[in-house]
């Protein structure tokens, strides 16, 4: 059974003028350290830097730049653990940067073979995956954020002409990868002991793997269902489907798991909506959002996430709580702002 909630972005302009207020105090007294309450850090890829958005939500604004001292060309954020996992723009240099309390500490990790153009972190944190597009390669990485270290690299010639969507495990031994491959889009798993193909389907879009676990979720835009595959890496049964277009799912671009494995949050491109799916129950709830819903990335908190990233346009926070979902805004950065980070 669906619901479908629609979570109206505030509209009262009072409370509007009075979350700005506090908004802005927010930001005139931080630094460029985390300082006091925050909903994390994001990764802004039109200027490489690393934005704390401070407050709560229904009440921030974006902070100043993390003072690391170089451009990034890319980065996967872990707001809850403090630190990201991120890429140098001039040398390709594999960096951990801490942001917690404490000073930003970068530190780069070992065995890394180049420059990747892709991050993709485990649900819980704790390793990653660095996808080398141009030389059809992987690594996985290891010990975050303290111990991290990259494993051998993982030859993907040969597997699928192009990649569209990776996810990997909380033990970083397993890459699930999806790609065009023989006319199909199939998904493998992938480690340094070999690869198996483990299902496929119409355009696979997205994948994650549950916390701590094998199990994983697909969604797959092109026939607009969202599957759960139990023990993806060996002997994995096929998919069972539990979300379709009748709960919602239509053009699924990106997918997060609860804390406790029991809800899929699933980001809907074309209707600008994410579709709460239990697994225990099959029961789902569709969130309708006059936004522009790009994706769905984890902030700190149970259950907050952040909806697009573009600083030049307010940025959308998802919020679920005892079931209700809510929907608050962090505004878009100034011209001003952004001229006295340069």
């Amino acid at each position: 059974m669906r619901r479908v909630f629609v979570a109206a972005l505030p509209r009262n302009v009072n409370r509007v003028f009075g979350v700005l207020l506090l908004a802005l105090a927010l930001r005139a007294f931080a630094g460029s350290q985390l300082q006091g309450p925050s909903l994390g850090v994001l990764f802004d890829s039109a200027s490489g830097e690393l934005k704390p958005i401070l407050g709560i939500p229904g009440a921030a604004v974006l902070g100043k730049p993390l003072e690391i001292g170089q451009s990034l060309s890319t980065a996967a954020v872990c707001s809850a653990r403090a630190f990201a996992l991120a890429v140098r723009r001039d040398s390709g240099q594999v960096l951990v940067i801490s942001f917690g309390a404490g000073d930003i500490a970068s530190t780069p990790v070992s065995g890394t073979v180049g420059s990747p153009d892709r991050v993709i972190l485990s649900p819980s944190c704790t390793s990653a995956a660095l996808l080398y597009t141009s030389t059809s390669q992987a690594q996985l990485v290891t010990g975050l954020p303290k111990n991290a270290s990259a494993g051998s690299t993982i030859d993907l010639t040969g597997s699928f002409s192009s990649p569209n969507a990776a996810a990997v495990d909380d033990t970083g031994t397993y890459l699930l990868f999806a790609g065009r491959h023989d006319g199909t889009t199939s998904v493998s798993w992938i480690s340094t002991h070999g690869q198996a193909i483990v299902t496929s389907g119409s355009a696979i879009s997205a994948i994650s793997f549950l916390k701590n676990s094998l199990d994983a979720v697909i969604a797959d835009s092109g026939s607009n269902q969202v599957l759960l595959l139990r023990n993806a890496a060996y002997g994995a049964s096929d998919p069972s489907p539990v979300a379709d277009k009748s709960d919602g799912i239509l053009d699924a671009s990106s997918l997060a798991i609860s804390s406790d494995n029991r809800y899929v949050f699933v980001a809907n491109t074309t209707n600008n909506s994410v579709t709460i799916v239990d697994l225990e129950t099959r029961s789902s709830h569709q969130v309708a959002c006059s936004c522009s819903v790009e994706g769905i990335s984890p902030l700190k908190g149970k259950s907050v996430f952040r909806l697009n990233s573009r600083t030049d346009r307010p940025i959308t926070i998802l919020q679920v709580s005892g079931g209700q979902p809510r929907l608050t805004l962090v505004p878009a950065e100034s011209p001003e702002a952004k001229g006295n980070q340069q």
